[in-house]
């Protein structure tokens, strides 16, 4: 059995400027790697979230991605298969977490 694993690297010898408070926080820095400086408040447990959700039509059998983005996750009404949508049949998707991907995710809240 595979395990995946999240490693976190700092640096030690960090420049004082690099170190941020909450309220240097700007818009510009979504997608970077930054150090913040806060007072952790309150944590969540660990739970698995979904990355990407697979369901299987009843009706031609097809397995139908759905890559999750963000936090709010919508499951899929209509079969995305060619012979369901050359056959204008919409057929009955049943979600399957067994071939579905799930990444840990935890909320951190800081002050």
């Amino acid at each position: 059995m595979h395990r995946k694993y999240s490693v976190i690297i700092t640096h030690k010898n960090r420049k004082p400027g690099m170190v941020r408070s909450i309220n240097q926080l700007t818009s510009d820095l979504i997608g970077s790697l930054i150090i913040l400086n806060g007072i952790v408040v309150r944590t969540e447990e660990v739970k698995p979230r979904i990355a990407v959700a697979t369901f299987v039509c009843d009706v031609c059998g097809s397995e139908n991605y759905l890559v999750v983005t963000d936090s709010s996750f919508h499951p899929m009404t209509e079969c995305t298969s060619k012979k369901c949508r050359e056959n204008k049949i919409n057929g009955k998707l049943t979600f399957m977490p067994q071939h579905s991907q799930f990444i840990p995710s935890q909320e951190i809240k800081i002050q």
